[in-house]
């Protein structure tokens, strides 16, 4: 049961102690932060996000790097986005040039 359920169950039992686990997680509601996650997973990768995310982690393992960024690619101009991300973080160097660009344009 996760944090919120436990919060939830507790808050609910203690408003109305008839109220049964079924009801009470009904009721349940996200955090904000998790709701937006879930939007944007369902966004970025469709229906089978786990699955997705498993074989871009198993090439990023491997070291198929042109694997991983074909995966990638093949989700449209919003992975395309990713796969600069991926690449500016994945050097120090790149990440620091990128914040000096960005200060600069403040």
């Amino acid at each position: 049961m996760a944090a919120n359920d436990t919060c939830l169950y507790h808050m609910y039992q203690k408003l109305d102690p008839l109220m049964r686990p079924v009801e009470i997680k009904a009721c349940r509601m996200r955090c904000y932060g998790h709701t937006l996650n879930l939007i944007a997973r369902a966004f970025l990768f469709g229906k089978d996000a786990d699955s997705f995310e498993l074989e871009s982690d198993i090439n990023s393992m491997r070291g198929l790097i042109e694997q991983d960024l074909d995966h990638w690619r093949t989700k449209g101009p919003i992975d395309t986005l990713r796969n600069i991300v991926k690449f500016i973080r994945s050097s120090p160097q790149r990440s620091e040039q990128f914040k000096r660009i960005a200060r600069e344009q403040d």
